[in-house]
């Protein structure tokens, strides 16, 4: 089979992350390399001055032209321009402080308003419409305030590149803005902003400084040089074609020798590639080459390293506990049935023979016992695919249908569906993601854009029977793709171990991982954890905060203690300091961290800094003040201000400004909903009293072992006093809480007491399940699509001359069977349009990887791919004949080919393959017999 490009192949990859520090000995790995111009010492920097000369004294004068308060302001030692302010000024409409701005650019009172949306008066009621006034509200700021920030707004703001997080229907608004210098990014610099209410909040610049308006952004090396000079460097050879990112160009932000205030950064162009050395295993290699002189700037591994129904391990293998025993009969959430998909309770609706297989809407696991193919057991009268003993590849009947992939199965979709209940506007938590289990090495699991786990050994157990393991990894994964684009610093870890420990109520990570161990804990050792790390630090020898100053004793750059520094505050303030100053009960507690962490994580890209620990507005403290604060101004105390801080101060990652008071939230209920749950068949109804001072309620869900004491759904939020939840599994017990809330979504009241039921089937024979909600993914499927993979051989593929898809063959891992080739149409300048169809033949088994546009005109452009097995004939209106394989913003480029991005569309010989392809800002294109072409082995038939 080859892999097929239509016009041009990029293969893009995100980072990856390791569960445990990588020994690179003996790697191409072990020449990672970070030139000691792009680090920072912001606090050296600082003392080289005099006083008159430092930040205090410019952080005063733009408090002062900006009618600041005095300490609301840090700036950068380096560049000697504005670091972060924190502040409360209305731009939109809203509920904060001072806010009577009205849509369409009025106040309901006097003073003057310079805030309007291109919406009319209407309140805003989609996400799209508060990201589109939101980016042009902050624009409009900055570009008033430019010279007092010394910043030029023409640097920001680049079509289709500023990401925006909308919470609370436009209640909180944070913003992601890169640096652009004449149309290259400036890597690791971006601006950030949140609005809070209406009011803005909080601004920053990171790593911003100056670029001269003479900077060449022309290259006197050619990207093959770059390529030529990393190869040099690692002593290996390169293996031709095969890269794991797109070459760019980009700029460098270097750290300079000061020799006069604020002149401490300077700018180099350089190319950024991602070579494939012989000799590489799972590593994805990054460079920076100089584009002029070809310096090495950074050399480094970009992998982050760690109904239907079936048994499931409910957190480990070990056998402790009821969480460490297989479970029988859990549901199998969002799984492809047939032509169905099951719902949260794994239910489907057709009757007879069906195939179940472990790939649906949001997962897929290919499970190496079985070659990486994806797992199916077909069965009639529903599916259960059992437990079994023994671990690897111990099977209780067809092979692919492992400990692993079972539990990984469950943990995913369910981490997933609470995330996805307090981030709706996050689009990657409704793509599918893809798995390998039982890879045949041990002691590790990594992100790499996918998830990966090993089998066990003597020394660690199996990664993929251990859910912390799963969840922290997925971590990475929401990490990478949320507000900021990328994996948080100085540590992606900590973040990802929280996500695993709110989930599975438990500290320690990865349970049973070290066998007959305890984890080291980088110098003050574990208690009692056998998994990586425990992020509660009284489970630790020293019962002791593992803080900044430890982490410059011990951490010496490790990824894995950083990430402890942060993650032990946010453990501490769901443990302790939020029960500690507020009385709240364990369920309350839970459920207020678990929102203040997934708003609050997803605009953090710097957790913390040695010089200034939490007290950049962009930090991670900051960002917890703003998602629990609940009026639009920081100055005046949050809700719960007093245990974020105490939990952030005790890892010396807080900050004194401003001032630490509770506030707000008056008239918050004191008391709890008295809830009742009537069951139904696979649903439970739920009522509740009214409760004074409620403005309205938040119901919550979970299952399994640990009751109430663990991560749970938010399923609605209502101004009701009843809920019905749908689509649950009969016979199984489900959990359930109600939360009376404030006058804002920061306001908790204490939780109703842990109510359990469990649904029954009725007895009225003729009734049946309880049928989908709307929300429900689409599950229609190609007639022509078979759900149970080809029984492939698995003993040495790669090398029969078919690249085969379904075991994980492409390009990059066999590239003797995955040939890769580009396609080129013809094309008419002369005609442009917003949407095309076209219809291709190959003659050989294909996998179309990418499309090339070109644009009508320069700029971003929603940009949609849709595709069919088949010809597009008396299929082009029938919506249930596509598959959107691909969505996404393309920043296209007037009468040039710009590639879109990366799909996977596998086609057999022999067949045709429709695509629709739509472009909001069109394309051009060419038509009739003028546009057939063939090259052979595959034919543009029509379009």
């Amino acid at each position: 089979m080859q892999l097929l490009n239509l016009a041009l192949l990029i293969a893009v990859h995100p980072c990856v992350n390791a569960l445990l520090e990588i020994d690179r000995a003996g790697t191409v790995a072990e020449k990672e390399f970070i030139d000691a111009d792009l680090q920072r010492d912001n606090a050296e920097a600082e003392a080289i001055f005099a006083p008159g000369l430092g930040s205090a004294n410019i952080a005063a004068e733009v408090e002062a032209e900006l009618g600041l308060a005095a300490g609301s302001t840090q700036v950068d030692s380096r560049s000697g321009n504005v670091a972060s302010i924190l502040l409360s000024e209305p731009i939109l409409p809203g509920t904060g402080v001072g806010n009577r701005f009205l849509w369409g650019g009025r106040t309901d009172g006097d003073g003057d308003s310079s805030s309007s949306s291109p919406h009319g008066d209407a309140i805003l009621q989609s996400h799209e419409h508060w990201e589109e006034t939101a980016i042009e509200a902050v624009k409009s700021w900055i570009g008033q305030h430019a010279d007092e920030l010394n910043v030029d707004v023409s640097e920001m703001f680049a079509p289709g590149t500023t990401r925006v997080a909308v919470h609370g229907d436009g209640d909180l608004i944070q913003l992601h803005i890169p640096h652009f210098f004449k149309g290259l990014e400036v890597v690791g610099s971006r601006a950030h902003a949140t609005i809070k209410g209406g009011n803005l909040v909080a601004v920053g610049f990171e790593e911003w400084a100056t670029i001269p308006s003479d900077f060449n952004v022309t290259p006197n090396l050619r990207r093959t040089k770059a390529y030529k000079t990393l190869a040099n460097y690692v002593g290996r050879p390169m293996i031709r074609g095969e890269t794991t990112c797109k070459a760019e160009l980009q700029i460098l932000t270097l750290s300079s020798q000061m020799t006069t205030y604020g002149n401490g950064y300077s700018h180099v162009l350089a190319w950024k590639v991602c070579p494939t050395f012989e000799g590489q295993n799972q590593e994805m290699m990054e460079g920076y080459v100089d584009a002029n002189i070809g310096k090495v700037y950074s050399f480094k591994d970009t992998v982050d390293y760690f109904q239907a129904k079936g048994g499931v391990y409910p957190n480990s293998n070990d056998g402790v506990g009821e969480d460490g025993v297989e479970q029988a009969g859990w549901p199998m959430p969002f799984m492809e049935v047939g032509n169905e998909i099951t719902d949260t309770g794994g239910n489907y609706f057709e009757s007879g023979s069906q195939t179940a297989s472990f790939t649906g809407p949001f997962l897929e696991i290919q499970d190496g016992c079985d070659g990486f193919r994806v797992g199916s057991l077909t069965r009639t009268s529903g599916v259960d695919f059992g437990t079994s003993g023994g671990t690897d590849c111990s099977t209780p009947n067809v092979k692919g249908n492992t400990h692993s992939s079972r539990g990984g199965w469950y943990e995913v979709n369910k981490i997933a569906e609470i995330a996805r209940s307090h981030l709706p506007s996050n689009k990657w938590l409704t793509k599918k993601l893809v798995a390998e289990v039982n890879i045949n090495a041990s002691c590790n699991a990594y992100w790499n854009g996918a998830i990966h786990f090993y089998r066990s050994s003597k020394n660690c157990g199996n990664t993929g029977e251990i859910q912390a393991i799963w969840a922290h990894e997925w971590g990475h994964g929401l990490d990478r793709n949320d507000n900021t684009g990328s994996i948080a610093g100085p540590s992606g870890e900590g973040i990802a171990d929280i996500y695993a420990a709110l989930h599975l109520n438990d500290s320690c990570i990865g349970r049973n991982f070290l066998i007959g161990r305890t984890c080291g804990g980088f110098g003050d050792p574990c208690n009692e954890c056998s998994g990586v790390r425990d992020v509660d630090y009284v489970k630790r020898r020293s019962r002791k905060p593992h803080g900044l100053s430890f982490a410059k004793n011990n951490c010496n750059g490790m990824v894995h203690c950083l990430g402890g520094v942060y993650s032990e505050a946010i453990w501490s303030l769901y443990k302790r300091t939020l029960r500690d100053e507020y009385g709240y009960d364990e369920n309350t507690a839970l459920e207020v961290t678990t929102r203040l962490t997934y708003i609050a994580a997803g605009n953090v890209q710097r957790w913390f800094t040695e010089k200034d620990g939490g007290c950049e507005s962009g930090s991670g403290y900051m960002q917890y003040l703003i998602a629990d604060d609940d009026d639009g101004d920081l100055n005046n105390g949050t809700p719960h201000m007093k245990a974020i801080y105490k939990a952030f101060s005790d890892q010396e990652i807080a900050c004194d400004s401003p001032s630490v008071k509770d506030s707000g939230c008056v008239g918050t209920p004191d008391t709890a909903p008295a809830v009742t749950v009537t069951r139904g068949n696979t649903e439970a109804t739920l009522s509740w009293n009214a409760v004074s001072g409620a403005s309205n309620y938040q119901v919550f869900r979970t299952e399994g072992v640990h009751q109430c004491s663990q991560g749970k759904v938010l399923l609605t939020t209502t101004t009701d006093r009843s809920f019905t939840d749908k689509g649950l599994q009969n016979g199984r017990e489900y959990y359930y809480i109600v939360i009376a809330k404030g006058p804002n979504e920061s306001c908790f009241g204490p939780a109703s007491e842990c109510m359990d039921v469990i649904p029954t089937l009725q007895l009225d024979p003729t009734t049946s399940p309880t049928q989908l909600p709307s929300s429900t993914p689409s599950t229609s499927i190609p007639p022509s699509v078979s759900l149970t993979p080809t029984n492939y051989p698995i003993s040495d593929p790669c090398g029969d001359g078919v690249c085969e898809a379904s075991i994980g063959e492409d390009q990059h891992t066999c590239d003797l069977d995955c040939i890769v080739q580009e396609f080129e149409t013809s094309v008419n300048y002369d005609k442009n349009t917003k949407s095309l169809m076209m219809t291709v033949n190959v003659a050989e088994d294909m996998t179309f990887v990418s499309l090339d546009i070109i644009g009508k005109k320069s700029g971003g452009s929603l940009v949609e791919i849709y595709t069919r097995l088949g010809d597009y004939d008396n299929n082009e209106e029938n919506p249930n004949a596509w598959e959107l394989i691909f969505e996404d913003t393309v920043d296209l480029t007037q009468e040039q080919a710009t590639t879109i991005g990366e799909f996977s569309v596998f086609t057999p010989a022999g067949s045709d393959r429709a695509f629709h392809v739509y472009a909001k800002n069109g394309l051009m294109y060419e038509q009739g017999n003028a546009a057939v072409k063939s090259n052979g082995t595959l034919s543009l038939k029509k379009g």
